[in-house]
């Protein structure tokens, strides 16, 4: 079990609604290191921790199944915030699994933290008002943990329609999601007065502002800190589509922004932002305002051959799989041949950073393209003999059938991955006899595109053929 998590032997765990009738009723009767579990429902109420340094989660702490984030909803039902924060409960506080929905307020309509800094992982942060700052998350003097966390519709009147900071609040957010907030500064995000979040595998796309930052907004030394993050398709109606800084100094490295609508990808005002080893593409109005001299100006090469500036930045289409749908993951079409399908920002990251989890040189963005379903030294010898067909394969006639050879007994391993290098299904796992072998996989229950087959061999090799299936 996971040690985050009851890490004291004596700690009780309590059922909701069967030990209380709700949440708050089970943190009122909660002790420190204590587990609130409560059963999927929708819970009308609003609930403040009252410093108590305990977990509150769904059923997705024991089980594991991301169903029940959903099915878990804490509904404000307008009338505060959801959540309450505010008497220096620190990372042992754990709000764990659930959605949040309909909080109405002045400050922080999802998540209220002050002079707080809480643990909040795998939530969904949805439909949520503020009437003046920070519509999904508000923080002031706190900086708390996020992981996992979906924050999006959310409005904030005035400033960070997303999550808002202010007053030294610095927030880590790792593996989020930040999604058609609106307001009128930081549609996404906004952070004032020396409050800096870090920001790693997140999304930030499709907010709005009405007037400065549409994706991102700082201001007054809030040094915000941006790697491998997706900065796409945000708007703002005067400065920073995608990023507006004002007296405050970003870094960004190894982030894309773009397709970002009106004034420009970054617009930095009485600042230097620090930016590399980064992806600027097709904001309107140009890539960067303020940015000095020689942020976007094109004077080398970068490791793929792409022409970048002195801090290897590059201006390249990135080549999502579907910009469209929302699906913001690089594209390498004919994979493994380098050569114009194969997205810009793969392997042209900063190279001293960790190797992406396959072992490859750190990509730009938010994802990574796994090329692990690959192999450095493919067998393509008579032994295995592997073929396809019928590729491309349509939907209608359902089965691929494959083929290969073994001269003598040996383990069998055959998968199949989609262009992300998600394993999709695994045909194969067993000790085979030699000689000729044929199988069917279905392909009518996937959606159309690129996949990928591997066949490994125990002691003799590994080949992977690509496949396109059509509707």
């Amino acid at each position: 079990m996971n040690a985050l998590f009851f890490c004291e032997a004596e700690a009780e765990i309590i059922h909701i609604p069967a030990d209380f009738s709700s949440i708050q009723v089970g943190i009122n009767n909660a002790s420190a290191g204590d587990t609130i579990l409560v059963d999927p429902g929708t819970y009308g109420e609003k609930i403040n921790f009252n410093g108590s340094n305990i977990t509150i989660a769904s059923l997705y702490l024991t089980t594991q199944d991301t169903s029940y984030i959903s099915q878990t909803i804490i509904d404000g039902d307008h009338i505060g915030s959801v959540v309450t924060f505010e008497n220096g409960e620190d990372s042992t506080a754990i709000l764990y699994g659930f959605t949040l929905t309909n909080g109405s307020t002045n400050y922080g309509g999802g998540i209220y933290c002050n002079n707080a800094s809480p643990h909040l992982e795998s939530l969904i942060i949805t439909d949520n008002v503020a009437s003046y700052v920070g519509g999904g998350i508000y923080c002031e003097n706190s900086s708390p943990i996020l992981k996992n966390v979906t924050i999006s519709d959310n409005n904030g009147t005035s400033y960070g329609g997303g999550l808002f900071c202010r007053y030294n609040s610095s927030p880590s957010l790792e593996n989020l999601i930040i999604s058609c907030n609106t307001s009128n500064h930081g549609g996404g995000i906004c952070c004032l007065f020396d409050s800096s979040p870090s920001l790693k595998n997140v999304v930030i796309s499709n907010n709005s502002a009405t007037w400065y930052g549409g994706g991102i907004g700082c201001f007054y030394d809030s040094d915000i800190y941006v790697e491998n993050v997706t900065i796409v398709g945000n708007s703002a109606s005067d400065r920073g589509a995608g990023i507006y800084c004002y007296a405050s100094c970003p870094s960004l490295v190894n982030t894309i922004v773009a397709c970002n609508v009106n004034n420009y990808g970054l617009y930095a005002y009485s600042c230097e932002p620090s930016v590399s080893y980064s992806n600027f593409y097709n904001n309107e109005f140009g890539n960067f305002c303020g940015c000095g001299d020689t942020i976007g100006m094109n004077v080398i090469t970068n490791i793929n051959g792409d022409s970048c500036d002195a801090y290897y930045n590059i201006q390249e289409d990135p080549l999502f799989v579907d910009s469209a749908n929302g699906d913001y993951h690089l594209s390498w079409l004919d994979y493994p041949v380098q050569n114009h399908t194969m997205s810009p920002c793969i392997d042209a990251g900063y190279p001293k950073f960790p190797p992406d989890p396959d072992g490859t040189l750190a990509d730009i963005g938010a994802f990574y393209f796994n090329q692990d379903v690959t192999i450095d030294e493919q067998v393509q010898s008579s032994e295995l003999n592997f073929t396809l067909y019928p590729n491309p394969v349509h939907s209608r006639m359902n089965n691929l059938k494959m083929s290969f050879f073994m001269k003598d007994r040996g383990h069998i391993s055959l998968q199949l991955f989609n262009i992300k290098g998600q394993l999709i299904l695994t045909l194969l796992g067993e000790e085979m006899d030699g000689g000729e072998h044929s199988i069917m996989c279905p392909m009518n229950g996937l959606s159309s595109g690129i996949y990928f087959m591997k066949l490994g061999v125990y002691g003799i090799g590994k080949e992977i053929k690509k496949i396109v299936l059509i509707k």
